[in-house]
C-alpha cells in the first residue's frame, strides 16, 4: 500500500536557471528566434512568469522582440523573441560557472 501523506520533492529553479533555460531554448532554434507560445511550452514556464522574464531580459538586453507579418491574421503580427549577443554571452558564462561549480 502506498503512503498517501508523502509527496514528491519539489524542485525550484532560480532566476538564473530559468533565464538560462529560456536563452538555451531560443539559441537552439533556427535563426535563434522563437514565438512566445513555443518558448512557453519548451521552457516549461507559465504565461505570467514568461511575461515577467521577457520584460526582465529585455531590460538587460539579453533578448530583443521583433514583430513580423502574420499571413493568417493581418491585424495580429507574430511576436518573435531573439537572443542577442549579450544573451549568448550570458549563456557561455553561465555554462562556464556551472562547470566550475561542478568541478569543485
Amino acid at each position: 500500500m502506498s503512503n498517501i501523506t508523502s509527496s514528491p520533492k519539489r524542485y525550484y529553479r532560480t532566476r538564473f536557471t530559468i533565464i538560462n533555460t529560456l536563452l538555451t531554448v531560443i539559441s537552439k532554434e533556427p535563426e535563434q528566434k522563437i514565438l512566445f507560445t513555443h518558448l512557453l511550452y519548451k521552457a516549461n514556464v507559465n504565461a505570467i512568469q514568461l511575461k515577467q522574464y521577457i520584460k526582465y531580459m529585455q531590460e538587460h538586453k539579453l533578448i530583443r522582440l521583433e514583430y513580423r507579418a502574420n499571413f493568417r491574421h493581418a491585424s495580429k503580427p507574430y511576436q518573435y523573441i531573439f537572443a542577442t549577443e549579450k544573451g549568448l554571452d550570458f549563456l557561455k558564462l553561465y555554462h562556464s560557472m556551472e562547470s566550475f561549480a561542478n568541478a569543485v
